[in-house]
């Protein structure tokens, strides 16, 4: 978890405006907020921390031991920590003087030459008589129209809910668009912050599905459940992307694999549409008929089909149309230079992603040579065959007459004679 939280922050953007709600322990702040304050200061950023829930210098203790060289970064002016007496000012909380406030705090940070600003701020400070919870909402609505790209700022406000009221957290809850919840960040769906500019309080007229729950207690708990549901919701969402996003990657690095076997098949590998409108030809195809890629797509397949054989294309398609496939369909095809050749002929189906069929591909391997050589075999088995039998006609045969007879048509047999080119005298 903590490991997700680090990534979380680092990936946190400009003008980046969170609430952290921790419990009674403040150590609950730290996972989150060191990793902010590292990135900071090793990005050249300004850091500002108020302190309240800690003392300063309970604080610089804290982030001493996680390994912040403190003297070095407030030296450099980096680092501040403030107590609420530097970050608050006398008496009630007035939102245009403190955006004052802290756009005197971003143009100091510009002049001494630093690349953004970071504020963590323990909101404690807010506790006291001069400050009500409808100017709080009012000023954290409008800490997100601060910063811009041209000086990115970045701000946490850390909400203890054993010591602030629960209205206080509802505001809290209303006006930042990420919340830290239970060591992880939120996308707040409640953050209506452009609202409450607008002076419409949540406070006074809660949403419609909060509005029967009446303990605000209640409220702020079911806000942080719903939140946190949608924060696992986000996860799963994001780990099915990620699934997804692998399959397809796998997916493509199979299809170049494939895509490379095809292309280097001796085999004639063809796609085809529905009508028979070659769509694909590689370079095996290019070898055995003569056509290049771009003489054949676009073209009939009928083109390599002989005219006596012209009835096999309409019967091949109907069984490719009905799920079959064909395999090893001998045939003969014909090249570009109209030369005749033997192939063998196997079909499949060519179907869409939704496994609808739209054509065919086949693959067609040229066989002239293997029939050569088997007609060769064969003649040569039924010569031995026929020399055979003489062999053994002339052990047996007493008779010279019907053994002569034998002699000629085996002749005739090895020869392939007609009948009485052989004769007797």
């Amino acid at each position: 978890m903590q490991a997700e939280l680090t990534d979380q922050i680092l990936d946190l953007p400009p003008g980046a405006h969170l609430c952290l709600l921790y419990d009674r322990d403040p150590q609950e702040q730290m996972p989150a907020l060191i990793p902010f304050i590292q990135e900071g200061l090793s990005k050249n950023e300004q850091f500002v921390y108020v302190a309240d829930d800690h003392t300063v210098d309970e604080l610089a203790d804290v982030l001493r031991q996680h390994g912040i060289d403190l003297e070095t970064e407030s030296n450099k002016g980096r680092l501040k920590l403030w107590s609420r007496n530097e970050w608050r000012e006398p008496g009630e909380l007035n939102t245009e003087q403190k955006i004052q406030q802290v756009r005197r705090i971003v143009q100091q940070a510009v002049d001494s030459g630093f690349k953004g600003i970071r504020f963590a701020v323990e909101m404690t400070w807010t506790l006291g008589p001069d400050i009500n919870v409808r100017q709080l909402e009012h000023w954290e609505a409008a800490i997100n129209t601060l910063f811009n790209s041209s000086f990115p700022g970045r701000i946490i406000c850390q909400y203890n809910r054993s010591r602030l009221a629960q209205d206080v957290l509802m505001a809290a809850l209303h006006t930042h668009p990420q919340a830290i919840l239970g060591g992880e960040i939120c996308s707040n769906f409640f953050c209506h912050d452009e609202r409450v500019l607008k002076g419409h309080s949540h406070l006074n007229a809660p949403s419609e599905d909060i509005k029967d729950i009446t303990s605000a207690a209640e409220r702020v708990n079911w806000m942080i459940s719903r939140l946190k549901q949608g924060r696992t919701a986000e996860r799963q969402n994001q780990e099915r992307l990620r699934e997804e996003l692998e399959r397809r990657k796998e997916n493509n690095y199979t299809n170049q694999q494939l895509a490379a076997i095809v292309q280097s098949s001796d085999d004639a590998i063809i796609s085809q549409d529905s009508n028979s409108i070659i769509i694909s030809w590689n370079s095996g195809a290019e070898r055995i008929f003569g056509y290049t890629a771009r003489e054949a797509i676009g073209k009939s397949i009928t083109m390599l089909i002989p005219s006596d054989r012209e009835n096999e294309e309409p019967d091949i398609l109907k069984r490719i149309c009905n799920g079959e496939r064909i395999d090893h369909y001998l045939t003969v095809r014909r090249r570009k230079d109209g030369s005749l050749i033997d192939v063998s002929l196997s079909v499949s189906p060519l179907k869409d992603a939704t496994g609808k069929i739209i054509g065919a591909s086949k693959t067609t391997r040229e066989i002239t040579r293997q029939k050569q050589i088997e007609e060769t075999l064969q003649q040569r088995t039924k010569s031995l065959e026929i020399l055979n039998r003489i062999a053994e006609k002339l052990i047996s045969e007493r008779d010279l007459e019907p053994l002569i007879l034998s002699v000629v048509d085996a002749g005739r047999e090895l020869s392939g004679a007609e009948f009485g080119s052989f004769s007797i005298t």
